[in-house]
C-alpha cells in the first residue's frame, strides 16, 4: 500500500534551514538527476548550511554513483534544458560551501 506523504516530507525539509543535509546518493541516471533536482531545490527555497551528497568511492553494482558520475550528468542536464540547475549546482560544487562528497576529497 502507497501513501502520500509529500506535506509531510515538505514540513520536514522546511526546518532543515540553517542545518546541514545529508543526502546518499545511490543510482545513476534518472534517480541522480531526480537527486540532483532535490538538491537544486533544497539550496534555492530552504537554506541549509551545507548539502553533504554521500557517494561510493568503488562501485559494488554497475548503476552506483561515484565521485565522477556527476559532472557528466550535470552536463546532460545542461544539454537537455536544464542550464540554469546544472551553472547553480556547478557553482555550489566549485565553493566546496554547499555540495560536499564526503568519499571524493
Amino acid at each position: 500500500m502507497l501513501a502520500d506523504d509529500t506535506a509531510e516530507l515538505c514540513d520536514a525539509l522546511r526546518t532543515c534551514t540553517g542545518k546541514e543535509v545529508i543526502i546518499i546518493l545511490d543510482n545513476c541516471g534518472l534517480e541522480l538527476v531526480a537527486d540532483l533536482l532535490l538538491v537544486d531545490g533544497l539550496l534555492r527555497l530552504v537554506g541549509p548550511s551545507c548539502v553533504s551528497l554521500h557517494v561510493k568511492d568503488t562501485p559494488v553494482f554497475v548503476s552506483d554513483v561515484c565521485p565522477h558520475d556527476v559532472k557528466p550528468t550535470l552536463e546532460w542536464i545542461d544539454a537537455n534544458g536544464g542550464g540554469p540547475m546544472a551553472t547553480r549546482l556547478r557553482n555550489a560544487l566549485s565553493t566546496g560551501l554547499a555540495l560536499r562528497s564526503s568519499l571524493s576529497r
